[in-house]
């Protein structure tokens, strides 16, 4: 036969079970006025209480980027990124187009005259501790728009590379008045001559009158000088350095480091990237 024992326990008040299961209300308070409050970009609420976003852009048309349509409007890759921008902040983009030079517009980015600028900006050394630089929304490649004839005088029979006959104090290399491509041709070719013009139209100018040898500038405008004019294929000809890839960014004011993350997470959500081809045939 198997005997059972009960062993009594004595057990504890109850009152020590409840003082266990029910947080003390201090504890509650403590554990309320631990939390934060949500932070908000101060620019973005700025920019959402004005119901407008400035965009800086520069004077110049330049299609598929920036131009004013039949109705004197502005359209273009450019503004239309910009309007998508603002209207994903419930706001307006007001267009500030007294810029005349990429350097001017950064110097509107900076000192706050504008919120943000657009214009085929690359990146550049010379303002990166000025402003913000977001991610690319197109890529292309740098590129000569070269005088035939004067290409094959300075080659003379050799087969020396284009570098190599540029590389020369002989030879005149035009390019834009404050160009983020001047630093890349004295770091890569320093013995040439560089020259610089007010608007690709007069280096244009310059080379069919032989004053130079190459313009510098990307593809997009060295093709397009050839394709809106068939008959200057027999006296220019665009190379483009396949190695040397561009991308165009957006520029914002240093302080703005809350605006910049919202644009370059609209740009990659969007996913806006333009190839060459693509604005190529935006651009006809």
């Amino acid at each position: 036969m198997f005997k059972f024992i009960l062993l009594l326990i004595s057990l504890p008040p109850l009152s020590v079970f409840a003082a266990s299961e029910v947080a003390p209300p201090q504890t509650r308070k403590e554990v309320q006025v631990r939390l934060k409050p949500l932070v908000v970009s101060p620019e973005i609420t700025c920019i959402k209480k004005k119901g407008y976003i400035r965009v800086a852009i520069i004077e110049e048309n330049y299609p598929p980027f920036v131009y004013k349509d039949e109705k004197g409007n502005f359209a273009g890759i450019n503004i239309n990124i910009a309007r998508r921008i603002a209207k994903s902040m419930g706001a307006q983009a007001m267009f500030d187009r007294t810029a005349k030079t990429a350097d001017a517009l950064v110097e509107l980015i900076s000192s706050g005259k504008a919120d943000m600028g657009i214009a085929r900006l690359q990146f550049d050394t010379r303002h990166a501790d000025r402003v913000h630089y977001t991610t690319g929304y197109a890529e292309i490649t740098r590129a000569f728009l070269i005088n035939r004839l004067l290409l094959a005088k300075a080659k003379g029979g050799t087969q020396k590379s284009l570098r190599s006959l540029l590389n020369n104090p002989d030879m005149r290399i035009g390019i834009l008045e404050g160009s983020p491509n001047i630093p890349y041709i004295k770091e890569n070719i320093p013995n040439t001559t560089l020259v610089e013009f007010a608007s690709w139209e007069d280096i244009e100018r310059a080379l069919l009158n032989g004053e130079l040898i190459a313009g510098f500038r990307d593809e997009i405008t060295a093709r397009k000088t050839i394709e809106n004019n068939p008959n200057l294929a027999l006296k220019l000809l665009s190379v483009r350095l396949k190695e040397e890839r561009l991308h165009y960014r957006m520029v914002l004011p240093w302080s703005s480091g809350g605006l910049l993350g919202w644009v370059n997470s609209y740009l990659d959500n969007a996913k806006y990237f333009y190839n060459a081809d693509q604005l190529l045939k935006a651009a006809n």
